[in-house]
């Protein structure tokens, strides 16, 4: 904001300067996660949905979003890898949205029954073609985190309908 107000400061640095404030807020949210997923005592499926929903305030900050989740339900630990999985294949999905769909409303809703959480991520957007090939690695990193914990993993999306994701992870494996 100073910045903008200098008059010193031409275009061109001001610009720079902003690109270096982007770099360094992200860096320090990437810090902050990986101090939360290797921190033990966060270890459970309060925890994780708790840090989903921040992220998603965080993140979806121009959409409307809906974030649907069991208000009540028995707390268990999970172990860190499928936390971990969960929460990138979350975040890569966000970022997605934020980035390629051009959606204004997102729905989350998560849901815990008989030792499984569903998570549904949902959107209004542009959609894609599922044929279509794609030169990133985000669905493909989705795909490879959804097969790292065994969970079922789904993709819907047609052009000019939007695009959901639904993911179902086994979470009867815990820790003492």
């Amino acid at each position: 904001e100073l910045i903008q107000k200098d008059e010193k400061i031409n275009a061109e640095s001001a610009e720079k300067i902003k690109r270096i404030h982007r770099v360094a807020k992200g860096s320090t949210q990437a810090m902050r996660d990986i101090v939360w997923l290797t921190n033990p005592s966060s270890d459970s499926l309060k925890d994780l949905i708790s840090k989903m929903r921040e992220v998603a305030n965080d993140i979806l900050g121009k959409f409307v979003l809906n974030f649907d989740y069991p208000k009540e339900f028995t707390d268990i630990k999970i172990l860190p890898e499928t936390k971990r999985n969960i929460f990138f294949i979350y975040k890569e999905a966000l970022n997605n949205i934020v980035k390629h769909a051009e959606a204004k409303i997102v729905w989350i809703k998560f849901d815990i029954e008989s030792n499984k959480i569903f998570l549904s991520i949902k959107d209004d957007g542009k959609g894609f073609s599922s044929a279509a090939s794609f030169s990133g690695n985000g669905l493909k990193n989705i795909s490879s985190r959804a097969k790292e914990i065994n969970a079922d993993l789904k993709f819907e999306s047609n052009p000019g309908n939007g695009t959901s994701l639904e993911l179902i992870a086994n979470i009867t494996q815990t820790r003492d």
